[in-house]
C-alpha cells in the first residue's frame, strides 16, 4: 500500500542546471557589464517614455486649512492667546462662530473693495 505513494516520487535527486552567470566572480562582473552597456546604449527619453511629465511646483499662498494645521502642530500663542487643540485660538473660533470666516479665507470682490475704500480714506 505505502508503494502506491512512493511510486511516482523519484529515488534519486536531480541536480539543477548551473546558470551562466554566478553571483561571484568573471561571469557576474561580465554581466554587470553587459547590462550597464545596455542602459548606456538606450537614450534618457527612452527609457522614461511614457510618464508623465510633473507640473513646476509654484509657491501660492496657505490657505486657511493649512494654516490651521500649521498653528495646530507648530505654534503655542498666536495673538497673544493659546492656541488650542483645534487650530483655532479662542478668539479666532469666537469670530469664527459669529461670521463663519476664518483667518486667511479669500475673500469676496465686495469685502475687498471695502478695505480698499476704508483704507484711501
Amino acid at each position: 500500500m505505502a508503494y502506491r505513494y512512493w511510486k511516482g516520487l523519484p529515488l534519486v535527486k536531480k541536480k539543477f542546471k548551473k546558470y551562466k552567470y554566478k553571483s561571484c566572480g568573471k561571469d557576474s562582473k561580465a554581466r554587470a557589464e553587459e547590462i550597464l552597456k545596455l542602459i548606456r546604449s538606450r537614450e534618457y527619453s527612452a527609457i522614461w517614455h511614457g510618464f508623465p511629465e510633473r507640473d513646476p511646483v509654484w509657491n501660492r499662498p496657505m490657505d486657511a486649512d493649512n494654516w490651521q494645521t500649521f498653528k495646530k502642530n507648530f505654534v503655542d500663542e498666536y495673538g497673544g492667546e493659546k492656541v488650542k487643540e483645534t487650530g483655532m485660538t479662542d478668539g479666532e473660533f469666537f469670530d469664527w462662530f459669529k461670521t463663519g470666516k476664518r483667518e486667511l479665507e479669500p475673500k469676496s470682490l465686495r469685502e475687498r473693495l471695502a478695505e480698499l475704500n476704508n483704507i484711501k480714506k
